[in-house]
């Protein structure tokens, strides 16, 4: 966690006042009346930090930021002030740029009528707006989301991802040191009180990086029957019954996202109605939910959004490996450690958070209702297909086989051989639908935060996982535990279910 910190000090504590400028001041929630002086505590929240040519690996290292925005507004968050600070700027914009990451910051000297404050890195300026005095042309802050959230393409640079982060509750600061940055907003606007702004910011986005996707090519299945009598894949210890196949194979042909949300609105706070979630779709009728390499379900002027959440390799009528064969080996569909490249199959999506408050220690406080997404891998059958060699039942705590007469034994068979898939792309999937911590999960223990990377490290898949369909079932789909990057990274492993 690095911690930066502005110092917008209204009140004229110039010239010969400011080698004493040590004020003390009672505590008291902020008005719109009168000069005022900020002391802005500002913390960078970096615990986290697509051919498809796979993407690099985002770290959890500090940000270059080339530009930081601070907005004061009213209580109606009309902007009254805004301010960018920049390395190549004038003197203003480098005393921001330069000390706002030190322990005493910048202090703005002379503003009125302001209640709260936000602060933008690496975001784009609003259009209109006047930046470096007093501002009359009736902009708000809900002003940025356009352009903040524009972008969330898995090709964006790390270093250009915007961190936002705001207070609304400025309280009274019981001390104010001289030393820092200093920008004088009024020379005439004196007298007026400090008051202590203290912001998190943190990346708009959030990441999932896959790592590496194998197959297990031969092996024993382990399966038990649920409340509904449906097969569903589970432990040894827990099975029933087993397959063992060998001769399976299969290409990597794509990897998309769902319940994923097109558009965010975070300030001044989240209006999740407004964001637009791209829910989980499945067959309708005799029409996939993906075709010809695309979520079908999507209007054609939804193409970037398309494009944004998901990738695949199809072209003349047909699907072929999502990666170049430098990336693929032996048993791996995808290893993007080869050659210690750590290069990744990338996703980045926008999760609901209050960007105004934090929670302790800092966290993210995320939205009521907000939807996590899901990851479906999909596949084409590769050689000369899955081979059986024996289907058990465990008896008494003893393995035994099976009797082909057995009204189970040829649904055990088709739940290891390949889907019979409707239409002619002959694709199947494997559908993540959550996160554990640990390898081997059965169920997901990871929460899905801002500002942070979930890298799903390599997973093996069998036979077994496949689904014909994007739809989540007991049967075909698994959650897959994850290492949280500061943004942060956290690590993440699948979990089938």
């Amino acid at each position: 966690m690095k911690t930066l910190r502005f110092f917008p000090l209204a009140a004229l504590c110039v010239a010969a006042a400011l080698t004493s400028c040590q004020k003390e001041e009672q505590a008291g929630i902020v008005t719109d009346d009168g000069n005022k002086s900020i002391v802005l505590s500002l913390n960078f929240d970096a615990d986290t930090k697509a051919v498809m040519t796979p993407g690099d690996q985002w770290n959890t290292e500090t940000p270059d930021f080339t530009t930081i925005d601070v907005y004061f507004t009213d209580a109606n968050d009309g902007i009254k002030y805004a301010f960018r600070g920049e390395a190549d700027g004038d003197a203003d914009a480098q005393a921001i740029f330069n000390n706002i990451t030190t322990a005493n910051g910048v202090r703005f000297l002379g503003m009125k009528g302001i209640s709260r404050v936000y602060v933008v890195a690496n975001g784009s300026m609003i259009d209109g707006l006047t930046y470096g005095q007093l501002s009359e042309e009736g902009k708000k802050i809900g002003d940025l989301n356009a352009l903040l959230l524009k972008d969330f393409n898995p090709a964006i640079a790390q270093n250009a991802v915007p961190f936002i982060g705001g207070d609304i509750k400025l309280e009274a600061a019981e001390s104010v040191s001289e030393e820092g940055g200093e920008v004088i907003v009024d020379a005439e606007a004196t007298g007026g009180r400090y008051y202590l702004a203290d912001i998190v910011i943190r990346p708009v986005l959030s990441r999932i990086e896959v790592t590496g996707v194998s197959i297990a090519k031969e092996g024993t299945v382990y399966f038990e029957q649920n409340e509904s009598g449906s097969l569903v894949p589970t432990t040894e210890a827990n099975a029933t019954y087993s397959v063992q196949y060998r001769n399976f194979d299969a290409t990597l042909t794509g990897v998309y996202m769902s319940s994923v949300y097109e558009q965010a609105q975070l300030l001044p706070e989240v209006t999740l109605n407004t964001w637009g979630l791209f829910e989980t779709p499945t067959f309708s009728g005799s029409a996939a939910p993906i075709a010809q390499g695309n979520w079908s379900i999507l209007a054609t002027d939804k193409a970037d959004f398309n494009n944004a959440i998901r990738h695949s390799n199809y072209a003349g009528n047909a699907y072929a490996s999502l990666v170049p064969a430098e990336y693929t080996h032996d048993s791996f569909l995808f290893d993007g450690n080869v050659n210690s490249q750590n290069k990744v199959i990338p996703f980045n999506f926008f999760y609901p958070y209050n960007a105004v408050e934090v929670g302790e220690s800092n966290a993210a406080i995320v939205t009521d209702g907000a939807a996590a997404p899901k990851l479906h891998f999909q596949f084409q059958p590769s050689g000369t297909g899955v081979e059986i060699v024996a289907i058990q039942q465990k008896t008494d705590g003893a393995w035994s086989a099976l009797d082909q007469s057995n009204s189970l034994y040829s649904a055990l068979e088709a739940a290891v051989k390949w889907p019979v898939t409707p239409g002619s792309e002959n694709v199947a999937y494997v559908n993540v639908i959550g996160f554990g911590s640990t390898a081997g999960r059965e169920e997901a223990d990871v929460t899905i935060n801002p500002g942070k990377i979930y890298r799903m490290e390599n997973f093996t898949i069998n036979p077994a996982l496949l689904s014909v369909d994007t739809e989540t079932t007991d049967a075909t789909n698994i959650i897959v535990t994850v290492e949280v990057v500061n943004f942060i990274v956290e690590n993440v492993y699948p979990v089938f279910e």
